[in-house]
């Protein structure tokens, strides 16, 4: 039995005022579709029914009882569906409906007098509300939400839940709100420009399973707000002081503006576009330099209301300047300068530009950027012919902020085909002077690094000069009647002393059967003796004389003389050899130092003496008296 008999017999019921008992509807089977049997349920708990699906033909009896009390029998009707089945229900007289108490209830067969269904129930978690109404969605000034509100209920506000279910395109999605919430909430993430379909079904239990989840709520259809982009809304300041809001109004048709602005921080009511300021397309606001803005466009598109928002600006936020004027060119040298005028004077130091140059000819423009705040900049161009110059501003973003311009008004200038072909010879003339540069660099440098790594071999000849010079001219063999020492001669350390630093008080005479080591002779003289005191055992000195001796009489000690320019009767024959090859003669060459020749006697007056060494340390001799 559908809806429309049931209201058909409470409508007749009515009239003939007879007693009838009401009929259970289709959604309340549905509702209560997945409950065990006995299924019950309150509508406002002034009431209590109960219900069980059973073959035709049954008869049964339906006893209950409150908590402990005595049992009561239920008198049962029957109803029959739209399927063909047979339900029978027990509708409760409102003197045993209690709430916060346990109902026992029971179904008996009356054939077999068994107990077929029993359940314990309580009146308030079975409570089956009508569905909400009056459902509303609001915008949130964002595009892509929606706000869903509906009015709560006046009963068990602290127990009721809700669930709430919407549609959009291809979002579907279920979201359950917690008890004890608040009747609205915000949908996210919507798919801007579409359909969004909500409904809303409430339940009620002090258990946390219990209650039994009302019917949606009548659907309430919407569009998603979409974002002004998708109308092309721009709201711009070319003076910070007034704002000039565009649209395109060929996409949605004819379209209103809404607004509302802060006054000291504090937003005032929203306001709709005053036509006296507006056009069909666009529309005028005033403001400061620091007043926010909240705008929306509202049209009217087929069946649905659209909306399209802005996010909140700042007028000093939203600057699009005049484009540039007074644009001139000139060349100077090898360059294209500019020169233009700011369009925004009171935020110039704030101000950047970009600049696009086209040759003749070409498709794609070339962009160049000025970064500071300077109304000048000059252009490297590489080639001859006319190009076609345009540039415009934008704020830096620091204090203020916005969008590029419009483009200026095109400057053509011609450049003589000089400057693009001495350009072009400067390159390769410039990288052969880098080369050059770098080459000398590279070498020098090289150089320097090969002294330090492998630094040269000294030359001997230079460093030992006459020294080798003697060994090599000269060649000495020594006679074979020389007697050779059988003993060596020990090594000594010698040390080379001037002349001053040997005292001599009077040069000895040496006999001609002296010693072999001078350390043992005894200093004496033809006419008188000399002793000489403190000389070392052990140690040999040798003076350098480089002035010239023509007297060899001056020679004092056991001397070596070289570079002598006289001849051998010039010597006495008193001499004595100290060498490890001795000979009784002076046969060898005074200037070969090879024999290794301390030359001791008196001589006489030599021509030409270029230096002699001796052995004889720092001794004073004293002359006997």
């Amino acid at each position: 039995m559908d809806l429309q008999i049931t209201w058909s017999i409470l409508f007749f019921c009515l009239i003939v005022q007879v007693n009838c008992d009401p009929y259970l509807s289709k959604q309340d089977l549905a509702l209560l579709a997945a409950e065990p049997y006995p299924a019950c349920f309150t509508r406002s708990f002034s009431d209590f029914t109960c219900f069980w699906e059973a073959p035709a033909g049954k008869s049964y009896d339906f006893l209950y009882k409150i908590d402990d009390g005595s049992e009561s029998r239920c008198n049962t009707s029957q109803q029959e569906t739209a399927e063909g089945k047979i339900l029978h229900f027990c509708f409760f007289p409102p003197s045993d409906i209690f709430i916060f108490a346990y109902t026992h209830v029971k179904v008996v067969d009356k054939d077999t007098n068994t107990s077929v269904y029993t359940r314990t129930l309580s009146v308030e978690d079975n409570r089956l509300f009508y569905p909400p109404s009056n459902v509303s969605l609001h915008s949130t000034g964002k595009a892509g939400q929606i706000h869903v509100k509906w009015p709560a209920l006046s009963e068990m506000k602290d127990q009721v839940q809700y669930e709430l279910r919407y549609s959009s395109k291809e979002l579907q999605d279920t979201v359950v709100l917690k008890k004890g919430s608040r009747c609205e909430h915000t949908l996210l993430s919507l798919v801007p420009g579409q359909p969004c379909t909500v409904q809303i079904r409430v339940k009620a239990s002090f258990a946390d399973t219990g209650g039994h989840w009302s019917d949606w709520s009548t659907p309430v259809t919407v569009m998603v707000p979409q974002t002004a982009a998708d109308i092309e809304l721009k709201c711009h300041t070319s003076d910070l002081h007034q704002v000039q809001c565009q649209w395109n109004e060929e996409r949605y048709g004819y379209a209103n503006l809404h607004y509302r602005q802060t006054d000291r921080n504090i937003w005032g009511n929203w306001k709709t576009c005053n036509k006296s300021n507006s056009s069909a397309s666009q529309c005028v606001l005033y403001g400061e330099e620091y007043t926010m803005f909240q705008v929306y466009l509202t049209t009217t598109f087929g069946l649905l209301n659209r909306t399209f928002y802005m996010d909140v600006f700042r007028m000093n936020n939203s600057i699009k300047t005049e484009p540039p004027g007074g644009l001139k060119g000139e060349i100077i040298g090898e360059r294209l300068c500019l020169k233009w005028i700011s369009p925004l004077p009171q935020i110039s130091e704030h101000l950047m530009y970009q600049v696009r140059y086209q040759l003749q000819g070409e498709n794609k423009w070339k962009l160049f950027m000025v970064q500071n705040p300077s109304t000048s900049t000059c252009l490297d161009v590489q080639a001859s012919g006319q190009y076609t110059i345009q540039i415009k501003a934008m704020p830096n973003g620091l204090l203020y902020s916005g969008v590029w311009s419009a483009w200026s008004k095109p400057l053509t200038e011609q450049l003589s085909s000089n400057t693009g072909l001495l350009f072009i010879a400067c390159v390769p003339f410039g990288l052969l002077i880098i080369s050059v540069v770098l080459f000398s660099f590279f070498t020098r440098y090289t150089s320097k690094l090969k002294q330090v790594l492998w630094p040269p071999v000294p030359n001997l000849n230079d460093m030992l000069e006459n020294f080798l010079k003697d060994i090599n001219g000269q060649h000495w063999e020594p006679n074979i009647s020389i007697k050779q020492c059988d003993d060596d001669t020990p090594a000594s350390v010698v040390e080379i002393m001037s002349e001053k630093e040997a005292q001599v008080i009077k040069k000895p005479s040496w006999p001609s059967n002296c010693p072999y080591f001078p350390q043992y002779r005894s200093a004496v003289d033809s006419n008188e003796e000399h002793a000489v005191h403190g000389l070392e055992m052990t140690r040999e000195y040798v003076i350098l004389k480089s002035s010239p001796v023509n007297d060899i009489s001056s020679l004092t000690g056991n001397d070596y003389v070289y570079g002598l320019n006289a001849s051998s009767d010039q010597l006495e024959e008193s001499v004595c050899c100290y060498s490890s090859l001795c000979s009784d003669t002076f046969s060898a060459s005074t200037t070969n130092i090879v024999n290794h020749s301390y030359l001791q006697a008196e001589f006489g007056s030599l021509h030409t003496i270029t230096g002699h060494y001796t052995n004889l340390e720092n001794v004073t001799t004293s002359k006997e008296e």
